[in-house]
């Protein structure tokens, strides 16, 4: 549904809203422009990442059970 911070330089820590996460926060994986960062945190409806070294302005995209979004 939303992440805030909007945007960020590399190490912000980044919240994805939504719904049907998986709790394991291994199992949700967060690409900023392609470039994979680390789920640090999950519940059903919350993800908490960091914008990861080497990431650029662009989409933010969800892996999670096969299914992908991209903002």
């Amino acid at each position: 549904n939303s992440f805030a911070p909007a945007v960020g330089t590399v190490g912000t820590v980044v919240t994805i809203s939504g719904t049907n996460f998986k709790t394991t926060a291994s199992e949700n994986e967060v690409f900023f422009n392609g470039v994979p960062a680390v789920v640090t945190a999950a519940t059903t409806t919350t993800l908490t990442t960091q914008v990861p070294a080497g990431a650029s302005s662009g989409p933010v995209t969800l892996r999670i059970s096969g299914i992908t979004l991209t903002s």
